[in-house]
């Protein structure tokens, strides 16, 4: 996964691309009950595509009854931008390792959080994980 680097004065020209539900799950609790709280384990990764100027951002999203610890489901988001100025933004150091500018890469999580959101919403309104909505998070925190 790209790390983010120390700045750069660089602005980002992009776009959102497109969106892919990867993929999503329901689990059906056995005995019939109310789910007060829901914890969600989310993981992002980073995915590069030099050639067509690609950054994906995918978030994965696991949904738990908080209380019982019962796993009730899950989702996985491909948030995918072009890069127009990619090779100006997406750099490697000294030790061929990928470097992001940390701005760039907040500014991309929390988008790609907040679609995730919409997309989730959207895939479980109507179903038992209705109520199952992602809470608004600091893009700045480390989620793997």
């Amino acid at each position: 996964m790209p790390k983010a680097a120390k700045e750069k004065n660089t602005g980002i020209t992009f776009q959102f691309k497109a969106i892919e539900l990867i993929g999503s799950e329901m689990h059906l609790p056995k005995d019939s009950y109310v789910i007060e709280t829901y914890k969600f384990d989310i993981t992002t990764e980073v995915k590069l595509n030099p050639e067509n100027k690609i950054v994906i951002i995918e978030i994965g999203v696991i949904i738990f009854d908080e209380k019982k610890g019962t796993h009730l489901g899950g989702i996985t988001v491909a948030n995918i931008f072009y890069i127009e100025n990619y090779n100006d933004i997406v750099t490697s150091n000294e030790k061929n390792e990928i470097d992001l500018p940390e701005s760039i890469v907040v500014m991309l999580n929390s988008i790609s959080l907040s679609t995730t959101r919409g997309v989730m919403w959207n895939t479980f309104k109507g179903t038992f994980l209705h109520d199952a909505v992602l809470p608004v998070l600091d893009p700045k925190l480390k989620m793997e």
